[in-house]
């Protein structure tokens, strides 16, 4: 009996083993051995994505990530770094299941988000670039996918869940201050031109939700500024300033100044080649209705209403940073500009011949009839302010003497 156990525990052994040495030889000292290793691991993922009976679980793809990671950590080179943090990246379409890639994406922004408090200033540098390019390979999972809505929603659900987590894991600050740095930056790299502007308002949804519920004053204040105001900053009707003030700022010196205003102009024809296209109108809609929900943060509200007004100035071409005069988004702010000329005139005459009658004369009913006929009552009950006339004001001071 005790022969035939033994047999089953080596049977088990030898099962195991391959999975659990290569996940060892990722973080072996030898860097030829964790080289093999990188290298059997991409077969080894290939070849257990083809049978749905041996695929992933999230903790087994928690486990390699936790090797790759440590990898990564010990890679000294610049080269080789960025070399295994492209190769690590693309390992997403090395998938034959889609939800299989999923799971590999979020083990990764798990493993990132778990992680990154203990890292080292002289490390820091290497994951940052490995954070970019994993998220520039997971949009490009979603770009093969046709950037189809279902699958947008479960990645910003995930996003939400661990690097973009509005109140959660507080460890990784750092971490979700540098995904809001390069978010849009590396999303425009890979969907340009073409990705919908419904689309893209559904992808900020994690920063929506940030700006909505998140106690941290410092992410909230990140997101706005770094994110929301660079969308103004870069839109067609605006000029980002800090980019005039360089320009002011170049001096003539020879052929150095012209390659360098050759260089900028290159890199600013790129960024127009794959900008976003957003909607103003339905960003600035999408604004209010994030601060009109009841979980809202109070203080986070009023901020939220700044940059609906900004969003909706920019749809009717104004540039919303340098001009103060901002249109009012709400109803209850705004001009009557439905009210056409030829109205106010008639309304305006009514109203004189309405004065010229002595006040014994005048009935309140004509004065009734006047403001129905314009619509004009429910108006002013809107606009009317606290402190009422200065007539009726006069008069209480008077009673209370």
């Amino acid at each position: 009996m005790s022969r035939k156990a033994n047999y089953n525990d080596d049977q088990e052994s030898v099962e195991i083993e391959p999975e659990r040495l290569l996940v060892h030889k990722l973080v072996d000292s030898s860097k030829a051995q964790r080289a093999k290793a990188i290298e059997r691991l991409k077969s080894w993922i290939n070849a257990r994505t083809l049978n749905p009976a041996s695929f992933f679980t999230y903790d087994d793809l928690i486990k390699i990530w936790k090797g790759l990671y440590y990898n990564m950590w010990m890679a000294d080179k610049p080269i080789l770094q960025e070399q295994l943090a492209t190769e690590i990246s693309s390992w997403i379409h090395e998938f034959r299941d889609n939800d299989q890639a999923r799971l590999y994406i979020d083990a990764g922004f798990a493993t990132f988000a778990r992680e990154w408090w203990g890292i080292d200033r002289w490390r820091l540098s290497k994951f940052m670039t490995f954070v970019r390019y994993f998220l520039r390979e997971s949009f490009m999972f979603l770009k093969n996918l046709k950037w189809l809505k279902v699958d947008v929603l479960k990645f910003t659900k995930m996003l939400r869940q661990n690097v973009l987590s509005a109140n959660g894991n507080r460890s990784c600050d750092g971490l979700k201050l540098h995904v809001t740095d390069i978010y849009l930056e590396e999303l425009a790299q890979v969907a340009g031109v073409v990705l919908k502007p419904k689309r893209l308002i559904l992808l900020l949804s994690p920063f929506f939700n940030i700006i909505k519920t998140s106690d941290n004053e410092v992410l909230v204040k990140h997101v706005y500024k770094n994110l929301f105001i660079q969308i103004i900053q870069f839109s067609d009707v605006g000029i980002d300033p800090e980019a005039e003030e360089e320009m002011e700022a170049i001096q003539a010196f020879g052929r150095q100044a012209i390659e360098e205003e050759m260089e900028t102009n290159n890199e600013n024809d790129e960024q127009e080649e794959v900008a976003l296209q957003f909607d103003y109108k339905l960003l600035s809609e999408k604004l209010v209705k994030v601060a009109k929900v009841e979980n809202c943060k109070q203080r986070n509200r009023k901020q939220i209403y700044e940059l609906a007004r900004k969003f909706d100035a920019l749809s009717r071409g104004i540039y919303p940073l340098s001009d103060e005069r901002l249109p009012e988004v709400f109803e209850s702010n705004r001009l009557s500009c439905e009210v056409d000329v030829n109205t106010l005139r008639e309304f305006q005459k009514d109203l004189g011949e309405l004065g010229h009658k002595k006040k014994s004369k005048t009935k309140p009913e004509e004065i009734d009839q006047l403001l129905e006929k314009y619509d004009i009552k429910k108006r002013r009950k809107k606009h009317r302010g606290k402190g009422g006339s200065k007539k009726k004001q006069q008069q209480k001071n008077g009673d209370d003497q």
